[in-house]
């Protein structure tokens, strides 16, 4: 963890409720909080302030892939996807999560709010679905199955206005125009070589960023949908990028931020 602005590093030890071993798969920062995906099917809400364990819940066996997090009337609610194809959410205060068992026939690796009231989420095998929010405990209706299989697993999500964007093994971002419960195929953006591990959309400059394994950041204009630039920084693949600001921060492999 970095506290900003001063970038101090800080660091804690957790002492987490499991008596066998297991390994993080994915972590979700929100609203003074991170949610914690672990390969044991385990999802653990972390105070920011002093790292200390709000709630523990194992939602299954399977390794969680993926996380979101969202405030909708006023409640928190989790999204996690996990190796098997299923789809949990819990709401805050609820004590039991709800699942979507068989909501996709393979690992979901990348889930994204399509829209005010959608969820999307991507698999391994190449497709988008989109989810609506329902009831007092948020349960997820299927909308929209999204057929991205040409282009290979679907590795990460992001939306910014009425657009969602799937990155994908083949090196190519899809676009979808997002209407009421569906989408449609927009276009495709060319231009990386390798799987689109990551996108950040930065809404306040109209842009999209996206990483990926081709060692490359590529900076996309949503208004024409073209790249405006290419940064090539690292020198191994990217695996993360985050929009704060003005400031756009990329992680990769070769151990650099």
């Amino acid at each position: 963890q970095w506290s900003l602005p001063d970038l101090t590093e800080r660091s804690r030890t957790l002492q987490l409720p499991i008596s066998y071993d297991f390994f993080v798969c994915c972590i979700e920062a929100f609203l003074g909080f991170f949610y914690v995906g672990a390969s044991n099917g385990s999802l653990l809400e972390v105070a920011e302030t002093n790292f200390s364990i709000k709630h523990f819940e194992a939602l299954g066996t399977a390794p969680l892939r993926s996380i979101l997090a969202l405030r909708r009337s006023g409640s928190d609610t989790i999204v996690a996807g996990d190796q098997m194809g299923c789809l949990w959410t819990w709401t805050k205060p609820d004590v039991v999560p709800k699942s979507a068992h068989g909501a996709h026939s393979s690992f979901v690796l990348a889930i994204a709010e399509a829209r005010s009231d959608l969820i999307a989420s991507g698999d391994f095998l190449g497709q988008v679905k989109l989810w609506r929010l329902e009831g007092p405990g948020n349960a997820l209706m299927h909308t929209a199955t999204l057929d991205a299989t040409k282009w290979g697993c679907v590795r990460s999500l992001t939306s910014l206005g009425a657009q969602l964007f799937s990155g994908h093994q083949s090196g190519d971002i899809c676009v979808w125009a997002v209407d009421d419960s569906a989408a449609t195929f927009a276009k495709e953006l060319c231009g990386h070589s390798a799987l689109v591990r990551c996108l950040a959309a930065m809404p306040s400059f109209g842009l999209l960023a996206s990483g990926s394994w081709d060692e490359t950041v590529r900076i996309w204009e949503v208004q024409r949908l073209c790249c405006v630039r290419v940064i090539s920084l690292h020198k191994a693949r990217l695996r993360g990028l985050s929009a704060c600001g003005s400031s756009l921060l990329s992680s990769s492999i070769d151990g650099l931020v």
